[in-house]
Order: structure tokens, then C-alpha cells, then sequence
């Protein structure tokens, strides 16, 4: 759901929600997102953080669900 990858020492996270139609934010997608966030914070190899998407829209809004 998130991609954790280090380049040129930035965390870059890259958010697909994929048994949704849009990324959205939801209990697992923003579970999923403070766990990377968590990786990243730990991670002596990066000195920044890039939140992106593996899809053309960030996010789509909430699930309301």
C-alpha cells in the first residue's frame, strides 16, 4: 500500500491504494502510511521524506465507509 525506497538519502513513500479505484485514506492506508513515516523517522540513510503517489491523482479524499 505504501512503497518505502531511499534515493540520494531522501525516504520517498509512494501511496497506491490498490483494491480501491483512487488512492483514499482509510484505516489501513493511513496505518500503512504512519508505519513508513515511521521507518523513515528512524532511518539514518534519509535526510528528507518525499510523500508521492504511483498513480495520477495524491489522494482522493477520505472512505467514508
Amino acid at each position: 500500500m505504501v512503497n518505502y525506497r531511499i534515493e540520494n538519502n531522501v525516504a520517498v513513500l509512494s501511496l497506491n491504494v490498490s483494491d480501491q479505484p483512487m488512492n483514499v485514506l482509510n484505516d489501513e492506508s493511513i496505518a500503512a502510511l504512519s508505519e513508513a513515516l515511521e521507518k523513515a523517522y528512524a532511518d539514518e540513510q534519509a535526510k528528507g521524506i518525499i510523500i508521492t503517489s504511483e498513480r495520477p491523482e495524491f489522494i482522493a479524499g477520505a472512505d467514508l465507509k
